[in-house]
């Protein structure tokens, strides 16, 4: 059985994070593998922005501050992308449980009329942006498999299999990284 949820948050294109709400228990998503406690997105934008592939990162304690239940928690930072002033800070998201772990997809829209977006990127002195997911979650197994998968769009709603964001190089979509992430050693499940 798979349980889904779908949030649509936007980016904006300063360092301001976006929570989704959590349930009365402190469980966002509940998945046979894992619980998602929070979930959060930012975008880094402030020069410079380091270009290189998007990644999956789990930090060894919980920067955020949440109470550690169980002491099963961790964090993980999924970074996307690199974008421009060209892609909308509106970024759909779905998280879907799988049999081993999470799946998270990020949709990106980028403008139809893409020479006037890059004009504009470069007239407007915007500087190109990543988008940044923070997730907190709660094994319910020693190990989780976590999925990201990044789409784009253009607005007018065709699919893109190939972008560029200058001056960097172009990059292939959908975009998919995979990680194996196990509870920290001492870790009761």
């Amino acid at each position: 059985m798979m349980s889904q949820l779908s949030l649509g948050l936007m980016t904006g294109f300063s360092l301001g994070l976006l929570a989704a709400p959590l349930s009365a228990q402190g469980v966002l998503n509940a998945c046979p593998e894992v619980n998602v406690l929070s979930f959060h997105l930012a975008s880094d934008q402030a020069p410079p922005v380091v270009a290189g592939p998007a990644t999956i990162q789990v930090l060894p304690i919980h920067p955020l501050g949440f109470q550690n239940r169980v002491g099963n928690e961790r964090t993980i930072v999924i970074t996307g992308p690199l974008l421009g002033s060209m892609d909308s800070p509106d970024v759909k998201t779905e998280i879907v449980c799988t049999e081993k772990g999470l799946t998270v997809s990020a949709t990106i829209s980028r403008m139809s009329n893409y020479p006037e977006a890059t004009l504009g990127n470069t007239l407007k002195g915007t500087y190109p942006w990543r988008p940044r997911f923070t997730i907190s979650i709660e094994f319910r197994q020693p190990t989780i498999i976590l999925q990201t998968s990044w789409i784009m769009r253009m607005t007018n709603g065709d699919s893109v299999t190939t972008a560029r964001t200058p001056p960097y190089p172009e990059q292939k979509y959908p975009i998919t990284v995979t990680k194996t992430i196990r509870a920290a050693p001492g870790q009761k499940q």
